[in-house]
């Protein structure tokens, strides 16, 4: 029995390419400059937020390829260190969400009342901080949680 499906012959090479390029961008430490070429758009926001002052929102748009190097990058790393930065963290995180944050905090709420203790909640907006994030701040934290090496020095080098 024959197969009708055709095969991709460059799939292949493209992925040898992709995989010695990706290698090369760790054993140097450096990713290339075009990669770093990022086009801001700003997105019309929800009436909400137009009474609230802020008109747009702006959006980001990376090269494919960066993109990809980012997504490999991202996954390695969850698989080294799946706990990062502590069980709590929910964004970002698969099978995680905002929805399993709720329900977290609901009954840690619930266990407090339960045990006629006051609850006290605290809550931070972290959407208008993300691009005001302290880049060396971070990869010094990065540092005492031991996480070192190629990856994190092509990362700030780049």
């Amino acid at each position: 029995m024959t197969s009708n499906k055709r095969k991709n012959p460059g799939i292949e090479q493209d992925i040898t390419a992709l995989t010695t390029l990706f290698n090369s961008v760790l054993y140097y430490e450096r990713t290339p400059k075009q990669w770093g070429n990022i086009t801001f758009s700003f997105l019309s926001t929800r009436e909400r937020e137009i009474e609230n002052g802020s008109r747009n929102r702006p959006v980001s748009l990376m090269p494919c390829i960066s993109k990809l190097f980012e997504k490999l990058i991202s996954d390695a790393f969850a698989l080294y260190r799946p706990d990062f930065p502590c069980a709590q963290q929910q964004g970002f995180r698969k099978q995680l969400s905002c929805m399993t944050a709720t329900f977290n905090l609901q009954e840690t709420i619930y266990q407090q009342i339960e045990g006629n203790s006051n609850v006290y909640v605290g809550t931070l907006d972290q959407k208008a901080a993300f691009d005001v994030v302290w880049h060396h701040g971070l990869f010094a934290k990065l540092g005492r949680l031991e996480i070192v090496g190629k990856i994190i020095r092509t990362l700030i080098l780049s």
